[in-house]
C-alpha cells in the first residue's frame, strides 16, 4: 500500500513538471502608436544600441541567474512561433523629464515606466500586464525653461536603469565621454556593486518575471480586469487647470490635458496594486482606437509594428473621477503650512452585459476619498500635481488593501458604506474571483 502511495505521489510529480507551461523572452519593446522610438525614447534606445544592447542583456542575465520559477523561460527567439508557447516582453512605457521652477532653482522629474506584457503570440493576444513606474527628483541651477544638455539627461537615465546614485563629480567626469562610453562605464560600476539590486525600474520586473504563474493566467476561466475609467466634466476641468490655477503637467499633450494618458496612468496603478497584493492577474487598461483596444509595441530591433490585442472584460472594475480633486490648507503654524490634497474615485464591481461600450452590471459601488498632508513653508512653489497624484496612487493602494483588510477605522473615515456592507462586498468579490489572501 505504501508503495502504491509513492508511485502515485512520484507520478503527480512528474506530471507537474512535464506539464510546466513553456514561455519565450522576447526582450524589450517599446510602446508607441506610430514606431518612432528614437524621438520617443532618445535615452533608451541609446541605452540599449546594438551591439551591446546593454538593458536587454541586464535583465536576460538576472532572469538567466534565476531557476527556481514554476515555469520553463527560453531565451533563444521563438516568439513567432506557433505551437501554443506564450510570449514575455518587457516594454518600455514612458520616458519622461518633467520639470518645474522652484525658489531661483529647476526641480527637473525623471520618469521610467514599463509594462511587463505576456501574450500568446498565435492569437497576438494579451493575457496579462504588469506595470511598473518610478521617478527621481533633481534639484538643478536656474535656466531657462529648466533646459538642461542631452548628455546630462543621458547619464541620468543610464544611472536611474542601473540604480545608481552619482554625486557631482562623478558626473562631471562623465560628462567628457562619448555616450558609448558612458553607458559602459556606468554598466561595470553597476557590475561592481550589483546596483540592480536597488534599481527601481529593473528589480521588480525580474522579481514579477521570476514569480509569474503563465498557467493560472493561461487556463483561466475568465478575463478579470478595468472595463471603464471615467472622468466628469468638472475632473477634466480641474485637471486641465480651467478650475485650478495650472494644468496637470505630468499628462500634458500639446499643452493640453490629455485624458487617455491620464486614463491609462490610473489603469496601470490599480493593476500594479492589484497584483502586487493578491497576485491576481488583471487584464490590463487601455483605451483603444475606436475599432478596439489595442497595445502597439514596437521592437528595436525590428522594422514592423506589432499589434497586441486586449481580451473584452467578463468581470471587473469600472472608476469614475465624479468629483475634482482638492487642495485644503488644514493650518498655519509659524510659517509652515500644512495642505491637504484631496482625491475622490467611484469603484464599482461589474459583470459584463455583453453590450459594447457598457457599464455591465453593477454589484456594488464604493465612493472613496483619499487626502494626502504636504508640510510647505509659507511662500514657497510646490508642484501641486505632484501631490494630487500621489493622493490619488494611494487611494487606490490603500482601498484594494483594505478589500483584505477591512480596516473599520479606514472604512469610516474613507469609504462611503458602513463596514458590514463593505465586509459584505468584499467577501464577495474574494468569491467570484477566488482571490489569494494569503500574500
Amino acid at each position: 500500500m505504501l508503495r502504491k502511495f509513492n508511485l502515485i505521489i512520484f507520478l503527480f510529480v512528474v506530471s507537474t513538471l512535464s506539464s510546466s507551461e513553456n514561455v519565450q523572452f522576447s526582450y524589450v519593446s517599446f510602446i508607441s502608436s506610430t514606431g518612432a522610438i528614437e524621438d520617443e525614447y532618445p535615452n533608451t534606445v541609446k541605452f540599449n544600441k546594438t551591439p551591446n544592447k546593454i538593458l536587454t542583456n541586464i535583465i536576460s542575465s538576472k532572469l538567466k541567474n534565476n531557476d527556481s520559477r514554476i515555469y520553463n523561460l527560453y531565451f533563444d527567439n521563438r516568439d513567432n512561433s506557433k505551437d501554443g508557447t506564450l510570449s514575455l516582453v518587457v516594454a518600455i512605457d514612458k520616458e519622461r523629464v518633467y520639470s518645474y521652477s522652484y525658489n531661483n532653482k529647476c526641480v527637473n522629474t525623471y520618469f521610467l515606466s514599463t509594462q511587463t506584457i505576456l501574450y500568446d503570440p498565435r492569437d497576438q493576444l494579451i493575457l496579462s500586464s504588469y506595470p511598473n513606474e518610478s521617478s527621481r527628483p533633481y534639484v538643478d541651477s536656474y535656466s531657462e525653461n529648466c533646459s538642461r544638455s542631452s548628455k546630462l539627461d543621458f547619464i541620468r537615465f543610464v544611472s536611474f536603469y542601473l540604480g545608481l546614485t552619482l554625486d557631482k563629480n562623478q558626473v562631471n567626469s562623465l560628462t567628457s565621454m562619448d555616450e558609448d562610453k558612458i553607458a559602459q562605464t556606468l554598466f561595470d560600476k553597476s557590475i561592481k556593486i550589483n546596483s540592480i539590486e536597488k534599481s527601481s525600474v529593473l528589480k521588480p520586473v525580474i522579481s514579477y518575471i521570476n514569480n509569474l504563474n503563465p498557467y493560472k493566467i493561461k487556463y483561466a476561466d475568465e478575463n478579470v480586469g478595468i472595463n471603464q475609467i471615467n472622468l466628469s466634466n468638472d475632473s477634466l476641468n480641474f485637471q486641465n487647470g480651467e478650475t485650478f490655477d495650472s494644468k496637470n503637467l505630468y499628462f500634458l499633450n500639446n499643452n493640453i490635458f490629455s485624458e487617455k494618458k491620464y486614463k491609462d496612468w490610473v489603469g496601470q496603478q490599480f493593476v500594479k496594486w492589484f497584483s502586487d497584493i493578491y497576485s491576481f492577474p488583471l487584464i490590463p487598461y487601455s483605451e483603444g482606437d475606436a475599432l478596439g483596444r489595442q497595445v502597439k509595441m514596437k521592437f528595436a530591433d525590428r522594422e514592423e509594428l506589432f499589434n497586441l490585442e486586449l481580451p473584452d472584460i467578463d468581470r471587473g472594475f469600472n472608476i469614475s473621477f465624479n468629483k475634482p480633486q482638492k487642495k485644503v490648507l488644514l493650518k498655519e503654524n509659524n510659517g509652515i503650512e500644512a495642505y491637504a490634497y484631496a482625491s475622490y474615485i467611484d469603484i464599482s464591481f461589474m459583470t459584463a452585459d455583453g453590450m459594447a461600450n457598457s457599464y455591465g452590471i453593477t454589484h456594488f459601488t464604493h465612493s472613496v476619498k483619499n487626502g494626502l498632508v504636504n508640510k510647505v513653508v509659507k511662500g514657497d512653489t510646490v508642484n501641486d500635481w505632484q501631490y494630487f497624484n500621489n493622493s490619488t496612487e494611494e487611494l487606490l493602494y490603500k482601498y484594494i488593501n483594505n478589500l483584505r483588510l477591512q480596516d473599520t477605522k479606514y472604512i469610516k473615515n474613507y469609504v462611503s458604506v458602513d463596514a458590514k456592507t463593505f465586509k459584505k462586498n468584499s467577501n464577495y468579490l474574494k468569491k467570484e474571483l477566488r482571490l489569494n489572501y494569503e500574500n
